[in-house]
């Protein structure tokens, strides 16, 4: 018997049955009734939920009612009849045999099979992802409204089309892109788009750019435009009209007098060529003085009849040539930049010779005081006078002096004085007061010094590491840090010392004086002649004197030879002072080491002189 469920039920909405008084719930999530309780009536026995594609329960018995929870096509052999599918939330009573469907669970409806239908809400229209349920009306047409119109559509934001092909001749829409692809840029020739000019390409004049009415009135008048009529009068002054338009009488103006300028110029006129009432032209009829390039004169409207405002002019140039004063001996000024060769000087004075012409010449006349250039300070106490004379061999020369004194000299030979006019050597230095040459670093310098009557020529160093003598590239003559001159060699192999070293063969020869105040009974001085373990040999003189009495003394001359502490010490000649002798030991205690111990009772001055040599 089948079950008459309500239509549209809710998730949880439970139904009783009128004819069996089984209560039956509910489940959307299935969309499927399940038995919630056992038939009251009619006989029915509700057993549970059942799997029909299975083998029946274990027990079921004929005439009992089942709810499907898994359908499916029944499993062949249980029942007549029965075929086909039979959906979850069916009800089927089992024949002892098989099933036999009671009651039929209607499905959700698919775009493939119909079925049960839910209405969407409006959410879920806008958002457009269920589907599974349909659309009313009412939602559709809130979704609608807000779509353009097919008739005169107003779009918002950035609506987009397709570029039509290039030469397209429709109805079809255009493009920016095909608007812009078909209109040419504007030239001479061609009609089309431009661009408006701004101050830079104005100025630089660029083509392809056009130019508003107040663009065209700011460059006129940043330009200064009034006409380009210009004219050079005396004095190689060129005055160019300027932007200050006005009207004037008659046709020609002459030595109209300049009121006032920029540059604080004076006596300057000018003439004023007048067309149509209108001054075109303007020449120079006096130059006048301090005037600059780029100075503005200004002519006072008042002194010329009909003007109705002031004229400005503008200095545009300044000729250089030969420049005639009003009276001999008037000075020529000239303010601003003056090139000579170039045509834009950065200097007061800019010379320029192109491809090694000659650019500068003075010429300061045949006497031997005449200065071809001078220059000086402000106050004129330090002059730096420049001369050339000519004339042949060492007869010309070129000279720098200050404050009238000769300071370096070069003749036509290539001769070079210093603080001299007198040139008879490659390189002739003189200074009564200190005639040095010196070379240095700053630090470190060599000095060639000259002599005099209270002084020796010397020639020197001011730096303790030593001074040498060169000869073709290697040191002939040193004198080193100790003072020691050294010659052959730039040291002493083995720490050979003494007063002078000469070098040469497989040893050195050794000249060496020690002098010194030794104390009494065991006081020493030492004199080394080869402390590198190699021979010696040679002449000792000692002389061994009181120092508060010079009358006692012991002098005495050996005969020494020896190799490292081995040494043979043999006692030439020796003599006495007038009182008495100083006694006194020789000895070698270390290689090389010569000592002198005082064995007397008394400090003396002992003096010790080596004349001999080393050996290795």
């Amino acid at each position: 018997m089948a079950i008459d469920f309500p239509n549209s039920a809710t998730n949880g909405q439970t139904y009783a049955d009128p004819g069996t008084g089984q209560t039956w719930t509910y489940e959307l999530a299935t969309n499927s009734w399940t038995a919630s309780s056992l038939a009251t009536t009619g006989g029915i026995v509700y057993k549970g939920s059942v799997d029909i594609t299975a083998a029946p329960p274990t027990g079921a018995k004929a005439g009992e009612q089942w709810s499907v929870s898994t359908g499916g096509t029944a499993n062949a052999g249980y029942g007549p009849g029965v075929t086909g599918v039979i959906t979850k939330g069916s009800m089927v009573m089992y024949t002892g045999t098989g099933w036999l469907e009671t009651s039929h669970s209607v499905p959700d409806a698919t775009e493939a099979a119909k079925g049960i239908i839910q209405l969407a809400d409006v959410a879920a229209t806008t958002t457009g992802t269920d589907a599974t349920r349909a659309v009313h009306p009412a939602g559709l047409k809130v979704e609608l409204d807000k779509k353009a119109p097919l008739v005169s559509p107003a779009l918002t934001g950035t609506p987009t089309a397709p570029t039509a092909a290039a030469g397209t001749n429709t109805t079809q829409l255009a493009t920016t892109a095909f608007v812009h692809d078909a209109t040419p840029n504007a030239s001479a020739t061609v009609p089309g788009l431009a661009q408006l000019a701004d101050a830079v390409a104005i100025t630089a004049g660029t083509a392809g750019r056009v130019v508003d009415a107040a663009q065209l009135k700011a460059a006129v008048a940043a330009e200064n435009i009034w006409d380009r009529s210009s004219t050079t009068g005396v004095g190689g002054l060129t005055v160019t009209t300027g932007s200050s338009a006005m009207t004037a009488t008659g046709t020609a103006l002459q030595n109209v007098a300049v009121t006032s300028s920029s540059g604080g110029g004076t006596g300057l006129s000018v003439n004023l060529t007048v067309t149509g009432g209108v001054v075109t032209a303007a020449s120079v009829a006096a130059a006048g003085s301090g005037y600059a390039v780029n100075d503005t004169v200004t002519i006072a409207k008042a002194g010329i009849a009909g003007a109705a405002a002031d004229i400005v002019l503008t200095v545009s140039a300044l000729a250089v040539g030969v420049v005639s004063p009003a009276n001999a001996g008037d000075d020529v000024t000239l303010a601003g930049k003056l090139g000579i060769g170039i045509l834009a000087p950065s200097a007061p004075l800019d010379l320029y010779g192109a491809n090694n012409a000659l650019c500068f010449r003075i010429d300061g006349g045949s006497g031997a005081s005449d200065r071809a250039l001078r220059i000086t300070n402000s106050s004129n106490s330090l002059l730096w006078d420049i001369n050339a004379q000519g004339g042949s061999g060492a007869s010309g020369f070129l000279t720098l002096s200050t404050n009238s004194t000769p300071a370096l000299t070069i003749n036509s030979v290539q001769r070079v004085g210093i603080g001299t006019s007198t040139v008879n050597t490659t390189l002739e230095v003189l200074n009564s007061s200190a005639p040095i040459i010196r070379v240095g670093d700053g630090t470190r310098h060599m000095e060639l010094r000259g002599g005099s009557t209270t002084q020796n020529a010397a020639i020197g160093t001011n730096y303790a590491g030593g001074f040498d003598i060169i000869q073709n590239g290697s040191a002939a003559v040193t004198i080193d840090k100790s003072k020691r001159l050294l010659v052959g060699t730039s040291t002493a192999p083995g720490n050979a010392s003494g007063d002078a070293v000469i070098g040469g063969g497989g040893g050195f020869i050794v000249l060496s004086k020690r002098n010194d105040s030794v104390a009494a009974t065991s006081g020493t001085l030492d004199i080394t002649v080869n402390d590198g373990g190699g021979g010696f040999q040679g002449f000792l003189a000692v002389s061994n004197t009181n120092a508060s009495n010079a009358s006692e003394r012991t002098q005495a001359t050996y005969s020494v030879f020896g190799r490292g502490t081995q040494s043979s010490i043999q006692q030439i000649a020796t003599a006495n002072g007038g009182s008495s002798g100083k006694t006194f030991t020789v000895t070698v205690p270390s290689n090389g080491v010569i000592r002198i111990t005082n064995t007397s009772n008394s400090t003396n001055s002992v003096c010790v002189q080596f004349f001999g040599g080393t050996s290795y």
